[in-house]
């Protein structure tokens, strides 16, 4: 199987973003829209220092709080939606993320959903591990 290029989108919290690192997905969007504004920097900043690998991607609906966070070299881009796909838009580079499909394999970019954790730090981890196994990430 190719190696997919995975989107997973929204992470709320370190906890998860930790997880998805070692699964190596290659982003992680951030919903800023759900974090208070005197949180936004320290968890994006948080999460930056404690992950290796995953690009930061943020979303809002506010164009300002995402240019503070690429201004700031916390975030590498940010996302904007199109039907049932996910747009990241990079520097100069735009990419469309597909919705993952277990019938429907094709894509090579793949965004999957983050469920939200019961409370921060706990998280049922149980159903992206196998979406995850799906797109041929080992845990």
């Amino acid at each position: 199987m190719q190696k997919k290029v995975i989107l997973a989108f929204p992470v709320q919290d370190l906890t998860i973003a930790r997880y998805l690192a070692s699964a190596e997905v290659d982003f992680i969007g951030i919903n800023l829209d759900h974090i208070e504004a005197s949180q936004r920097q320290n968890l994006l900043q948080d999460i930056k220092s404690w992950i290796f690998g995953p690009q930061l991607i943020g979303y809002s609906k506010d164009e300002s709080i995402i240019q503070s966070g690429i201004e700031r070299d916390l975030l590498a881009g940010y996302i904007s939606t199109n039907d049932e796909k996910l747009v990241i838009h990079i520097l100069d580079e735009i990419i469309e993320f597909k919705k993952f499909d277990s019938n429907d394999m094709n894509s090579s970019y793949v965004f999957i959903e983050v469920g939200q954790s019961e409370t921060i730090g706990i998280y049922d981890f149980d159903h992206l591990e196998t979406v995850l196994l799906k797109l041929g990430r080992e845990m």
